[in-house]
This record gives C-alpha cells, structure tokens and sequence, in this order.
C-alpha cells in the first residue's frame, strides 16, 4: 500500500539528487549565466556604475543607520540628496571655469598657428638638413609636407618669396579651390566632432542619472536581498561565504580608498607645480590630472599630455625666457618625477595589500580593461581582478579538500550607541 504522508517537513526528511543530475543543472545554469550576460551587454555599463554607486553610498548609509536614529530608507534618501545637489554646485561652480579654459586655450591655438605660419614663411629648404653627431639629417621630407599644409590657407604675396632655394620637385602650386574644399571638410570634421561631443555627454549625464537611480533602488532592498540570499545559502556554507565576501568588500574598499586619496593627493601637487611654474588655467588642469590618475598604474602617464600640452600653446607667466616648447617639456618633466615618488613611495603605503597583485599583471589588465569597455573598464580593472584572485584562491582551495580560511573569524565588535538625552544633559550642566 502507498503511503501518502507528505514528508517535506520532516526534519530528517533530506533529498538529494545524484550526481549526474547535479552536474546537468550545473551545466544548464552555466549556460543560461552566460546567456544573461549576453543579454545585460547593452546595459552592463548601465549596471556597473549603479552597482559602484551603491557600494560607495553603502558605507556612509550605514554609518548614518547606526549611529543615528534615522532608519535605513530614511538616510539613503538624504544621501542621494546631498550627492544631488553636491552635484549640482560642482556643475554650476566648475561650468565657468571651464568655459574660460577652453576659450582660452583656443585662442593659444590660434596665436601659436599663426605663428607657426610666420615661421613656414621663413623657411628655407635648407634649414631643414641639421646634424647629428656630425652627420647630416634630411627633415624635409617631414617638414615640407606640414609647410605646404600651413601656408595652403595664406594667399598672400610672400609665399613665393619664402619658397625661395626649394627644390621645384618641393614646391607645391596653391590652389583656391582646393583650399577652400580644404576649409569646408575642416568644418564639417569639427562641427561633427562638436556634435558628437555634445551627444556624448548628453548620453553619459543620463546614464550616470539613471545608474544613481537604481543604486538608490538597490540599496533600499539591500537588507531584504540578504535576508533572501541567507535563505538560498545552506548553513554549512554560510561561514565561508560570509567570509568570502568580507573579503572581497575589503579589496574593493581599499581600491576606491587608496586611488580615491591618491587622486586628491596627485591633484594638490600638480595644482602646487603649475602655480609655481607659471601655468594658466591650474586649477582645471590639476582637477582633470587628478581625475586621469584614478586609472591604475598608467594614469599617471596618460595625464602627461594635457599637462604638457597648455604649456605649448600659452607659454609660463614665470619662465617667460624660456620657449613654450621648454616650458611644456619642463613641466612634464617635474611632472613625471613627483608621479614617480607618489606611485613608488607613498602609493604602496596607501593602497596596502588590498589587492595583492603583481605590477605586470595590473598593467596588461588596465589595457584589456581600456580595450573591453573605455575609461571605466580601465579604472575598475584592478579591483576586478583582486576579486577573480579571491575566488579563484577559493576554489583552488575547495578543490584540494582544505578550508580556504583556516583563521579563525575575528568577532565584530558592539555598535556604540548614543547616549540618552537625559545623559548627555546631565554631562553640560556639570
């Protein structure tokens, strides 16, 4: 006879499935990950930025959570408030700046390509053969091109005086047409650059203004996630998971911790430099240096360019004797040197052991960050791969039969709480 008893709340009631159907499923949610993740590529930046959004906003919510009596929902809205309007403030104080910078370092370009078509007007072809260690160097083949280029868009009289000694074989005729075609694709090139420009951060504000809406969302359902995921994790396992993410938590707080100073620290002393050094417009560019230097390892370098890059084209209000071109060359150099000592010397002694990687390995991974998904791939690369390194530590652990975290778990210690008002009272009357 077949009994009909329901056993599914017996305690000692405990079905498994074999292992050829352990594996299948195991294949199957493999597979269905990788199809999701298919899916989410149109949004995985989307995602990404809400996803470090929340982390970063998690911990002052939680320091607010408890050391106030504001609850959970209530200082996550106040958060994402004050993050509002800070943001705000910095459009509307930085726009002008902005504006004057970039004015202004139009106007450099204009002057210093004028000047340059002073200098193409002067030119003699054999001003272009200089020695190098006693042997001659033929730079003409570089420099007639860039002159004909230059001087296509002057009309005037003394070109054909300036062509004077060239070769015939090197002196180009000016076309009017040409010219004027020449001028009418530059526009067209720079008004779609413009555009383009506008559109892109047009679409990047709206991704950023969407990402903090859903890490908003995120971190008001935070408490009911976790209490679904301990549901999902059996008991045996949770030591271990809980562990394990502690320490991946520990990386990626000690990645935006230590670039996040680093960033400010690299910012001060180029602003200190360029003030010292002459340079306009300092503030935008130690505000964008410092931003640059948030990528790991090669951010350092790539801000050489912006920096080396105003002082060419606006000379120093300080070395005025020196060339703009020795003045830009100056600067990156002082630049590089205090890169060196920050990323060197003081930059270990920031970031720590949080993410426990070798340079090579962080380097290669910037650039596969860079090529996979732009600036943000090459930012978030390095705490990426300290969480791969985590994970793969882990199974490679779990595999050979050992705890993957032999220490014992240290014990956390009790929230301080606010004292009474009655106490704190009693405390400024004595």
């Amino acid at each position: 006879m077949t009994s009909n008893v329901d056993n599914s709340n017996d305690p000692q009631y405990q079905p498994q499935w074999d292992r050829y159907t352990k594996t299948l499923v195991t294949l199957v949610l493999l597979v269905a990950g990788v199809y999701a993740l298919t899916l989410l590529a149109p949004v995985f930046q989307l995602l990404t930025i809400a996803f470090v959004v929340a982390f970063l906003m998690y911990g002052p919510a939680r320091f607010i959570t408890r050391w106030t009596p504001i609850p959970w929902a209530a200082a996550i809205g106040l958060l994402y408030m004050l993050l509002i309007i800070f943001t705000v403030l910095l459009v509307l104080l930085a726009s002008p700046a902005l504006v004057r910078a970039v004015n202004s370092l139009g106007s450099s370009a204009e002057r210093a390509y004028f000047s340059l078509q002073r200098e193409m007007l002067n030119y003699q072809y054999e001003d272009g053969v200089i020695e190098v260690l006693g042997t001659p160097l033929d730079l003409n083949p570089i420099v007639v091109p860039v002159r004909n280029f230059v001087l296509g868009a002057r009309l005037t009289q003394g070109v054909d005086d300036a062509i004077v000694g060239m070769p015939p074989s090197e002196i180009v005729p000016i076309d009017l047409r040409q010219v004027l075609d020449g001028a009418l694709n530059i526009a067209g090139s720079l008004t779609g650059t413009l555009t383009s420009a506008i559109g892109g951060v047009v679409g990047f504000l709206s991704t950023l203004l969407l990402a903090i809406f859903i890490s908003a969302l995120i971190l008001i359902d935070l408490p009911n996630n976790r209490a679904t995921l301990e549901k999902w994790i059996p008991r045996a396992y949770q030591r271990e998971v809980r562990l394990l993410i502690q320490r991946i938590v520990y990386v990626w707080n000690g990645f935006f911790r230590g670039q996040v100073s680093i960033g400010i620290l690299v910012g001060i002393v180029t602003y200190i430099q360029l003030k010292v050094m002459g340079i306009t417009n300092a503030e935008i560019l130690a505000v964008i240096t410092g931003l640059i230097s948030l990528i790991p390892t090669i951010g350092g370098i790539i801000a050489l360019f912006p920096l080396g890059a105003v002082p060419l084209l606006q000379g120093s209000t300080v070395l005025t004797d020196i060339s703009n071109l020795g003045v830009a060359v100056l600067v990156v150099l002082v630049s590089l040197i205090i890169n060196q000592i920050i990323w060197n010397i003081i930059a270990p002694k920031i970031l720590g052991d949080a993410l426990e990687l070798p340079l090579p390995f962080i380097i290669v991974g910037v650039f596969i960050g860079a090529a996979l998904g732009g600036v943000l791939g090459a930012f978030l690369v390095a705490p990426a791969m300290g969480t791969i390194r985590i994970l793969v530590v882990y199974a490679l652990n779990k595999l050979a039969g050992r705890d993957p975290f032999p220490e014992p778990e240290p014990t956390p210690e009790p929230a301080k709480q606010p004292a009474p008002p009655q106490q704190v009272a009693a405390a400024n009357a004595g």
